[in-house]
């Protein structure tokens, strides 16, 4: 959390935006819409729906959060499910007793750590081989082949089960960075909606605040 005591008041001039950087890293930031968050809290009963179709090949997900759903029942932190078929999974980031990988079924490789805790979590994938790092360190490796054609997008704090929600994460995000190839094509920060105070993320790549498309509220801090 950033400490303005003192500060009288920070003026935006109009269409312009205020961001406090530490080195490469945006730590806070503001525009005439919208102000970046520490994290929001999602409930199981939320979700977003990132609009990224994972087709093709490379594909990294980084974020950090704090998994308060664990145990041995799935929950799904990012993931899609094209058809009923369960051999058309992909979950970059799943969580269960611990961090996964979850793919084409039963096809999981687990990453450990701890329910109530942060962590940065970064996914990759390349050439039929994933890679899973918490915190900076690889974790879990696997080499499940990935053939299914999606045409359905990632949710996030939830599995996308060919066009219907499924069984929600409840927890806490900071952040999410999803790269296709050399390509950023999602940059979700935890923000609130200045106009109404509603707490969702915003996209910096779209310009995009995204909202809730489940149920319950997301609080922030």
């Amino acid at each position: 959390m950033i400490d303005f005591t003192g500060v009288k008041a920070i003026t935006i001039p109009e269409g312009k935006v205020v961001r406090i950087n530490s080195g490469d890293t945006v730590i806070w930031e503001q525009t005439e819409e919208y102000t970046t968050l520490d994290y929001i809290t999602v409930p199981a009963s939320a979700w977003f729906n990132t609009g990224v179709v994972p087709s093709g090949d490379k594909w990294t997900y980084e974020t950090e959060m704090y998994a308060t759903s664990w145990g041995s029942n799935q929950y799904y932190y990012l993931a899609v499910r094209e058809t009923k078929n369960y051999n058309t999974m992909y979950a970059p980031i799943h969580v269960s007793s611990g961090y996964r990988m979850y793919f084409s079924g039963s096809k999981s490789a687990s990453a450990g750590g701890a329910k109530n805790n942060w962590y940065t979590i970064r996914s990759e994938i390349e050439d039929g081989l994933q890679n899973m790092y918490l915190n900076g360190e690889l974790k879990a490796t696997s080499n499940f082949a990935i053939t299914t054609n999606y045409t359905l997008p990632l949710y996030l704090f939830a599995a996308n089960f060919h066009g219907g929600m499924y069984q929600g994460t409840a927890g806490r995000i900071k952040y999410l960075k999803i790269t296709k190839g050399n390509e950023v094509v999602r940059d979700f920060v935890a923000s609130k909606r200045n106009v109404d105070g509603v707490c969702g993320l915003y996209d910096r790549v779209e310009g995009k605040f995204y909202t809730n498309a489940g149920s319950g509220t997301i609080t922030g801090t």
